[in-house]
């Protein structure tokens, strides 16, 4: 059975950009101080991170070449909107729309993203609603 990095039970990981740049060492490439991966395994990590109660909340893309690390505007999107709605209904909000946005993305060999991530915590402390239930 495969290890979950995302597995928070272990106690190694506190927030949610740590459980992505964990990831991002098993499986990313590193390039200029950025983390990268490739679109399928951002297509799992999304996954992952709903189930571990995570909320996907920027992709950033590059086309990596030997040469040349190449930002990719078309393929940069913010999912961070106006924390309106529960935890849960957030978490499922920002998945559904990373997943949306990740799937009209070339399966290129040269096409990597970045993602951007929240952990319940960091949402309440940046501007979670007060008193809904979480």
């Amino acid at each position: 059975m495969r290890k979950n990095p995302l597995d928070s039970s272990r106690g190694e990981v506190k927030n949610a950009q740590e459980k992505v740049e964990q990831v991002f060492e098993e499986k990313g490439v590193s390039r200029g101080g950025e983390q990268y991966l490739r679109v399928p395994d951002a297509r799992d990590l999304i996954e992952e991170l709903k189930e571990a109660g995570c909320a996907v909340v920027g992709i950033g893309g590059v086309e990596l070449t030997e040469e040349e690390t190449r930002p990719l505007m078309d393929t940069t999107a913010d999912f961070s909107k106006d924390p309106e709605d529960t935890w849960q209904g957030y978490v499922f909000d920002c998945a559904w729309q990373a997943r949306a946005f990740v799937d009209t993305l070339p399966d290129w060999d040269t096409i990597y993203v970045t993602l951007a991530a929240l952990s319940r915590e960091e949402w309440e402390e940046y501007g979670g609603p007060e008193g809904q239930d979480r």
